[in-house]
C-alpha cells in the first residue's frame, strides 16, 4: 500500500508537526504490515519542506519504511506520485486538491491556523474520498496546540486503506 505524505503548506500554523507525522506513519506501516501487507511511505514538499520531512523519518527510527523526496523531484513527479497513491495523507494544502483531481483517498490534517474544520471542509474538502481530522477542541490563540491526536489521523489512514481495498476486491470479483 502506498501512503504519500505531504508535509508542508503553504501556510506555518497549518504544518502538523512532524514527529506527530512520524508518531502516526510508524502506527500505519506497523498496522499494515502486521496484516501481511506491504507499505511504501513516500513524504513529498517543497525545498522548504526538506528539513521537516528529514525530521520525520529520522524520528520514525531505524528500519523505517518511509522516504523522503521532498525538494527533490518536481511538481509533475508530485503528481505522478499522488496519482498512484493508495491514501495521501496531508495537511490542508496543494497536494489536497491534487489527490482530489486524481480521486485519490485524503486524509486531511486540519488544525494549527484552522479553527472552524466545517467551513474549511465546505469550501475546500471533497465529496468522495475525502476525509478531514481536526481537534476534539481549540485552544483560542494557540494554534501549537490546535491539531488532532495521532491515533485520530492513524485510524482514519486506515479506514481509508480498508475501504479502498474493499473497493478494488469488489471490482476485481465482479464478472464482465
Amino acid at each position: 500500500m502506498r501512503v504519500l505524505v505531504g508535509i508542508g503548506a503553504g501556510v506555518t500554523t497549518k504544518i502538523w508537526d512532524p514527529r506527530q507525522v512520524a508518531q502516526a506513519l510508524t502506527q500505519i506501516a506497523s498496522t499494515l504490515e502486521r496484516s501481511g501487507d506491504t507499505c511504501d511511505i513516500v513524504i513529498v514538499g517543497s525545498e522548504a519542506d526538506k528539513a521537516r520531512a528529514a525530521e520525520a523519518v529520522a524520528a520514525m527510527g531505524p528500519g523505517t519504511k518511509a522516504r523522503s523526496v521532498a525538494g527533490a523531484v518536481p511538481m509533475r513527479t508530485v503528481f505522478a506520485l499522488a496519482e498512484g497513491a493508495d491514501v495521501v495523507l496531508t495537511n490542508s494544502s496543494m497536494l489536497m486538491h491534487v489527490a482530489a483531481a486524481f480521486h485519490r483517498p485524503i486524509v486531511a490534517v486540519v488544525g494549527g491556523s484552522i479553527t472552524r474544520p466545517a467551513v474549511h471542509d465546505a469550501i475546500w474538502g471533497y465529496p468522495a474520498n475525502y476525509r478531514s481530522v481536526s481537534p476534539d477542541h481549540y485552544v483560542e490563540s494557540q494554534h501549537e496546540k490546535n491539531w488532532p491526536s495521532v491515533d485520530r489521523v492513524v485510524h482514519a489512514v486506515l479506514e481509508s486503506l480498508s475501504e479502498r481495498r474493499r473497493s478494488h476486491d469488489a471490482s476485481i470479483a465482479m464478472p464482465e
